[in-house]
């Protein structure tokens, strides 16, 4: 899926993104069973990247040791 695909397709999308200082979230890129990717800018560098978080409110160690 390019950028501007991914762009369309949130657009399309129900929900929030959540926020994270330093970078806008511009789309939903992808969603597993570890968590969700997206897509977002980087605003001190003003560059594109991929950012995963973790879904859930537990972790376990084994999970975010996968993770990393």
């Amino acid at each position: 899926q390019t950028p501007d695909q991914a762009s369309t397709s949130a657009a399309d999308s129900v929900g929030e993104f959540p926020t994270i200082p330093g970078y806008e979230l511009l789309a939903k890129l992808g969603e597993g069973g570890m968590g969700v990717v997206y897509l977002a800018k980087q605003l001190g560098l003003n560059r594109e990247v991929a950012i995963k978080t973790l879904t859930g409110t537990t972790i376990a160690k084994a999970m975010l040791a996968r993770f990393w």
